[in-house]
């Protein structure tokens, strides 16, 4: 849930022809309050609650086995001056899962003359995967928001994230750091191995940083460091921290895309500083850059985030990804084949099955608590290509997201498609490119009545046209704006959510006429004593 900050110019600019974000103040004490009814409901016991930015009330609802409660803010009202983080925990959160969510019988639209036939069901598979991987050779470059935004708390916990992943460094790594506004500085002119004199220059070179270089121009800085050739044998891996105060989203978004796909081995991760960061800059640079965001507001402990991230940087991530969302007959003929071989082999307890195609790994690779193995009766004709997988565009089915993102071990790994009434498929397959080999995952579908899958589902839809990595682009390279607004406009109201082109809008109904009670307010004039100048005579 998030809220946005309220924001105030600053007047006393007096360069008119130029926008800068450093004159752009988030008001905090905001004149807007917040109340907050929200109905938690899940398939598992639900064991914590908590929110790390609100003080919250958790009340379990009675006969509920646990499943299902209220969450309510504990002073009643808050300002809007800062995201609401609530975290949910529940038994089995980790297990993965294939869910097809059939819509509800009751299902209404706001929409006065839209289609309501209902002849696609949602399906989700959602995992926390756990693996190890040998790490790889790295160079690591931090991209520091230095701009007026980054003043007070901000910097300051910048500092602290960027003194805790330089002790936390590999030794076989090159490191470099770059700092920017308005314009960037580098503390070296080219990335440098890391070392003890190394790792002082860059200690000292942190403690004295301020939030003093202006503006927030991201661009500039990215292209230079994307563009730089890299260092042979060493994969670059980039971290950008920010509050996300841009004026040019798409356009950043954009560059990181293009770069991290034409320049091999590259990934960016993001960390978002601050209460009123940018989730779409800070989450959008992650997806582009085949990296993953995390978060850090005051009074946090960031330790255990930042420690995760590095993690994910330095160990090579499960790429390639591609989901088998249905099923056709033959290849439900070779999967019940394959089983009934594994079936002969040993006794499984669980129905999901995990394997690896080319040599064993010297260390096993699985999904949460399955071991990997190779299959002795799988070929590499079982992995469904891109085509098969991907160009479906209101067909069979759609995909959400278009593109998949990678996967780090212990990062949940989510993605969602619509799928044709009659092609529900009993089985959804995942597979997943490593440096071990390639790897499958075959969960079992559950299904389920309701409307929230379907709605998550079309909002990450709705994110592909926004920012421009759905099929329309693929299969155009520039698709037309009025189709891309169309396709958003349509699916925003049949789902009922908001986007760039849609609004909910509330209208009180009145019996009585309302009239403005104007308001008496008391001002002191003060008096100023001003010479009187004498007419000459």
């Amino acid at each position: 849930i998030h809220s946005s900050p309220i924001l105030v110019v600053d007047n006393n600019n007096n360069n008119n022809n130029s926008f800068n974000n450093s004159n752009l103040n988030i008001q905090r004490n905001a004149p807007y309050a917040l109340s907050l009814l929200l109905q938690v409901n899940s398939p598992n016991q639900i064991t914590q609650v908590k929110s790390p930015t609100h003080s919250i009330n958790w009340q379990l609802n009675k006969d509920s086995s646990n499943k299902s409660g209220v969450v309510t803010f504990w002073r009643n009202e808050e300002s809007m001056d800062k995201d609401v983080v609530i975290l949910i925990e529940h038994e089995k959160s980790h297990e993965p899962r294939a869910i097809i969510e059939i819509p509800s019988e009751n299902t209404t639209l706001l929409t006065p003359g839209m289609n309501v036939a209902n002849d696609e069901v949602t399906a989700m598979i959602t995992l926390v995967p756990e693996f190890e991987l040998h790490d790889t050779q790295n160079e690591i470059v931090f991209i520091v928001d230095r701009s007026g935004s980054m003043s007070g708390s901000k910097i300051n916990n910048v500092k602290e994230a960027l003194q805790l992943f330089l002790r936390a460094l590999p030794a076989n790594c090159y490191f470099n750091i770059v700092g920017f506004g308005t314009s960037y500085q580098m503390l070296f002119n080219s990335s440098q191995r890391y070392d003890d004199t190394t790792l002082i220059t860059a200690t000292q070179h942190v403690n004295s940083m301020s939030a003093n270089l202006g503006g927030t121009e991201l661009m500039n800085p990215l292209r230079a460091v994307l563009s730089i050739n890299k260092i042979a044998g060493y994969e670059r891996q980039v971290f950008v921290l920010t509050d996300g105060e841009v004026s040019n989203t798409d356009q950043v978004i954009g560059l990181v895309k293009y770069c991290s796909a034409s320049n091999g081995n590259c990934r960016v991760f993001a960390v978002g500083v601050g209460k009123g960061v940018s989730h779409a800059l800070v989450e959008g640079i992650a997806r582009a850059g085949s990296g993953n965001a995390q978060f850090i507001i005051d009074g946090e402990r960031m330790q255990p985030k930042l420690m995760r991230q590095l993690k994910d940087a330095l160990q090579p991530a499960l790429r390639e990804l591609k989901i088998n969302w249905i099923e056709n007959e033959q290849q439900q003929s070779n999967q019940q084949n394959q089983q009934n071989q594994q079936n002969e082999q040993q006794q499984r307890t669980s129905s999901v099955t995990s394997s690896f195609m080319g040599e064993p790994s010297t260390k096993p690779l699985g999904f949460g608590n399955l071991i990997g193995h190779r299959s002795a009766g799988l070929g590499a004709d079982t992995i469904p290509s891109p085509s098969n997988n991907n160009n479906n565009h209101f067909g069979v089915f759609r995909q959400a997201p278009y593109y998949l993102p990678s996967i780090y071990s212990g990062t949940r790994f989510i993605a969602f498609a619509f799928i044709k009434k009659d092609r529900i498929p009993k089985h959804i397959t995942l597979t997943a490119s490593s440096p071990d080999g390639p790897l499958q995952i075959q969960l079992p579908v559950e299904q389920h009545h309701g409307n929230l899958i379907q709605k998550v589902a079309a909002r990450t839809l709705i994110r592909d046209y926004e920012q421009g990595t759905s099929i329309l682009h693929q299969l155009a390279q520039k698709p037309a704006e009025s189709t891309i607004k169309s396709e958003i406009v349509n699916l925003a109201l049949k789902y009922q959510l908001v986007s760039k082109y849609t609004s909910f809008i509330a209208i009180e109904d009145r019996n009585q006429p309302f009239f403005w009670q104007p308001e008496l307010r008391y001002q002191q004039i003060q008096s100023v004593n001003v010479p009187i100048a004498s007419a000459s005579t």
